[in-house]
């Protein structure tokens, strides 16, 4: 079995996306993959999670233990669950334990682990990092656009020498379906 690592929101948004998410987790299910996420039982992380059980997927969860002690943790039904010290620990074993990255709408959280993939994906080009794997980052509404405008900025400028390959940007839930079965399953 393959694991998509998910990574998102603990909020909840006020755009729809749940229907997307929805669409995700029965393809992902279908395909015989789980998803591994932070471990959260709010927002958009709650809802993922609880969704892909609801369809019969296996679903891993690696929390931090700040917010575990405060009750935002999802291990009473999920498959697999780990609490971790730091966010640093926690980034580490939701990228080792997925097949594949997926990024969906979320804030400065989200971000960093977009952005800890992103640099490691980088180093590995030139030779020295140690992740092999697609990133999908999922565009929704535009939602990551100017973000995806400051990297090519990055480039355009001399201080990234390109955007990592592994790198896939959609627009649509049914591209990030479409690439994901393109180059994962």
């Amino acid at each position: 079995m393959k694991f998509a690592g998910v990574f998102l929101s603990s909020s909840e948004p006020k755009f729809p996306i749940k229907d997307d998410i929805d669409k995700f987790c029965n393809f992902l299910v279908n395909s015989n993959t789980g998803i591994v996420y932070g471990g959260g039982n709010r927002g958009l992380m709650g809802y993922i999670s609880k969704k892909h059980k609801e369809v019969g997927g296996v679903v891993k969860g690696v929390n931090l233990k700040l917010f575990h002690d405060q009750g935002f943790t999802a291990q009473d039904y999920i498959d697999h669950f780990e609490v971790e010290d730091t966010l640093y620990i926690r980034k580490k074993k939701l990228i080792d334990y997925s097949d594949f990255i997926v990024v969906l709408p979320g804030g400065v959280g989200t971000a960093d682990e977009f952005f800890d993939v992103l640099t490691h994906l980088h180093m590995s080009e030139i030779g020295g990092g140690v992740i092999n794997k697609k990133l999908y980052l999922y565009n929704k509404d535009n939602y990551w656009s100017d973000l995806i405008a400051w990297i090519q900025k990055s480039v355009d400028f001399g201080m990234l020498s390109q955007i990592p390959k592994e790198l896939i940007v959609v627009n649509t839930i049914d591209e990030l379906i479409s690439e994901i079965k393109e180059n994962e399953i």
